[in-house]
Parts: C-alpha cells; sequence; structure tokens
C-alpha cells in the first residue's frame, strides 16, 4: 500500500459560532482531514498523546490510538485540561494495510472555565395592574459568553427554565413579588442571582349572580307570567340569568248552580261549595271532592295546584294572606307559598319526612281525598 497524503486541520470542539480559541468545552477536540480517495481505502486511524511522536510511522511513539472508521472528522473527548497534545492521522485499506503518519499537528486544551457570569443590571417596573410583566433591564457578561438566562421567583437556580434572554415575565400571584435574574455560560457556572421587586394590584372584579330569590309569580294574562328578583347571591353580584316569565295558561271561566241547597261555584280546576247566607266572605269555604291525578312539586304549573291551594286555604293551612294564592285567588303555578303551606299540612297528617316534605305524591294525594270527604 502506498503511503498517503492528508490535509489535516483541528477544529474547536465548541458551539459552532464559536472559534477554537474561545472553546470552553475544555477536554475536548474536533480533527478534521481531506478525504482519501484510493478505491480501497476502508478507514482512518487517529493517533495522539502529550509527547510528539519519534518516528514518521506507527506506532510512533504516541500514547494513544483510535480506529475511527470511514469518516472525515472526529471529535477526542476526555483530555486533559490546559495539556499540549499531539495528532497524526494514517489510512488503512480493505487488506489492513496502514499508511504511515500524517503531518503532525498540536494543540493547547483550555484549562477548565470555572469563571461565573455576572448579572450586572435587573430591572422590572415598580407597579403592575397584570401578572405579565415586562423585562426592562437585563444585561449579564462572561468571561467567555452568556449562552443561557433564567428568571426565577427563588433565589435559586435549582428550579431554573433556561432559555434565551427573557422579555416578559408571568408571576404567580400578585401583591409585592421579588423576582431574581440568573445567567449561564456552556460550562455550566451559573451567575448570582440579581433581584428586582414589583407591586402587582389586579383589578377588583364584580361576581356573576349565580342564584336568584323571586317574588310570587303574577296572575296569568295573555299566557303569560312574571315575577321579580327579591335578592341574589353571592352579595355584590350583577347579571346571571334569573327566571322571571313563564308560559302559563289562564283560568276558565266559573259558574254557578245550586246543590242541596248550597251555592256551588265550579271550574274546570276545582269545585267550590259556599254557603248560601255568607255575607261576602269566604272563610266558610267548604270544597267538593276532587281528584288529585298527577304528583305535584315545586315549580310546577297545573290545574290541580289550584284545587291544592283551595283545599289547603279552606282547612287552615293558608298559603297566602293576600295577593295571588290566597284564598279567593288561587293560581296552578306551585311556588314557595303552596310549598310551605304543603309542608305544614304533611307535618300536621304525619306525611312523609324530611326528605319528602314539599312533594304532593300519592300518600298526600290520598290524604287530600280522604278530608275532603
Amino acid at each position: 500500500m502506498k503511503k498517503y497524503t492528508f490535509f489535516f486541520s483541528i477544529l474547536a470542539c465548541i458551539v459552532i459560532f464559536f472559534s477554537f480559541a474561545d472553546n470552553v468545552l475544555a477536554g475536548s477536540i474536533t480533527l478534521k482531514w481531506n478525504p482519501n480517495t484510493n478505491q480501497d481505502h476502508a478507514s482512518y486511524k487517529i493517533y495522539y498523546g502529550t509527547t510528539s511522536r519519534k518516528k514518521t510511522c506507527p506506532p510512533g511513539g504516541y500514547s494513544n490510538s483510535l480506529n475511527v472508521g470511514n469518516v472525515t472528522t472526529y471529535t477526542l473527548d476526555n483530555l486533559l485540561n490546559n495539556k499540549i497534545y499531539y495528532f497524526s492521522l494514517t489510512a488503512i485499506d480493505t487488506s489492513n494495510n496502514e499508511s504511515c503518519f500524517s503531518p503532525q499537528i498540536n494543540k493547547k486544551i483550555p484549562a477548565k472555565d470555572t469563571r461565573v457570569p455576572n448579572v450586572s443590571a435587573f430591572n422590572i417596573p415598580t407597579t403592575s395592574t397584570s401578572l405579565t410583566v415586562s423585562v426592562l433591564t437585563f444585561t449579564a457578561t462572561d468571561n467567555i459568553a452568556v449562552t443561557q438566562y433564567c428568571l426565577n421567583e427563588s433565589n435559586s437556580s435549582a428550579s431554573c427554565v433556561w432559555g434565551e434572554k427573557p422579555t416578559t415575565y408571568t408571576f404567580s400571584l400578585d401583591g409585592i413579588r421579588r423576582l431574581y435574574a440568573f445567567a449561564r455560560d456552556a460550562a455550566g457556572n451559573i451567575s448570582i442571582g440579581r433581584s428586582d421587586s414589583i407591586t402587582i394590584k389586579l383589578p377588583a372584579t364584580t361576581p356573576i349572580c349565580s342564584s336568584f330569590s323571586y317574588s310570587e309569580w303574577s296572575t296569568c294574562t295573555n299566557n303569560l307570567q312574571t315575577r321579580t328578583v327579591n335578592s341574589s347571591t353571592p352579595t355584590g353580584c350583577v347579571g346571571g340569568t334569573p327566571l322571571l316569565t313563564q308560559s302559563c295558561i289562564p283560568e276558565s271561566t266559573s259558574t254557578t248552580a245550586v246543590l242541596d241547597g248550597e251555592s256551588v261555584i265550579t271550574a274546570t280546576s276545582f269545585n267550590a261549595v259556599t254557603s248560601a247566607t255568607e255575607k261576602d266572605t269566604l272563610t266558610s269555604v267548604k270544597i267538593a271532592p276532587h281528584t288529585f291525578t298527577v304528583s305535584l312539586k315545586f315549580g310546577v304549573s297545573h290545574a290541580d295546584v289550584k284545587a291544592l291551594q283551595q283545599f289547603l286555604n279552606a282547612k287552615g293551612y293558608t298559603v297566602a294572606a293576600t295577593g295571588p294564592g290566597s284564598q279567593g285567588n288561587e293560581t296552578e303555578y306551585f311556588g314557595p307559598a303552596t310549598h310551605a303551606a304543603v309542608i305544614k299540612f304533611q307535618k300536621a297528617n304525619n306525611i312523609g319526612d324530611v326528605t319528602s316534605y314539599g312533594l304532593v305524591g300519592p300518600k298526600t294525594r290520598a290524604k287530600l281525598l280522604e278530608l275532603q270527604g
């Protein structure tokens, strides 16, 4: 095998925008060479050590050698800092014949970089109405170069998320807050944190109303009932979606007949019997039997509700003293007043318990029918 000739050079093992002279990754070096063009070429072998070679052909006195395969660049690691290393290259063909050395080159591995960067200036605004604030000033220097930056609410870089120089920061809470700035170089040296403080006062927010207390529903007019909001929660809230209207069916026109010498008021939802000797009062109203066909509960509108209200008023379980639901003004809406009167009736007749009070179910309907007899 003939002796090969190479173009052989050394490049720094460092971030691509630095030259070898600025190498801070001490202990590494990258070698690069022109390719061998012989057809039987197989691989390259690097010889290196801290003393110059003694001969022009292998082994030549080098303390280390490494077959690196058929590549034209290779990085050697774990070299001693602050030492001069000597390098030569050989070529090996497919028959395992090895050439003599290329020209020897040498390079001093820099001393390990231990100098930490310095954050010389860091400022954020003194006040803010937002958790996200601007970084006004962030200046850091290093004997080689600053490569990464971090902002942290703790005076420790242990939890830092490193990256490019930040222009904003978002705090986790409002109030008087302190922010620390850190810088790091390529060797991993980290600066001491420099801090600045800010007072964050977020704008006051008004809560949205989530629940409401209402007045009774109005009399059904044009198939519509209305009511108003008496109060809402939380305190001081605004807006929300209160239910202020609902569809309804107007009361039917009543007719009068006479049964057993008494005036009887009949309507689609109830039969009311009034004494013929009454003097413009409803306190002695008698209720003709009414069959309750459905279960009734708070919030429903049904013809049976009106019959229920009249029964309760007549039996002393007053729904309302005046207005909708009062005696003579019964409605078809099962509201809070009807609910309270039903509970009084159920407790007085030992019907249900705290889990069912207010619901007019089968037991309550049976009692209503019994007491109408």
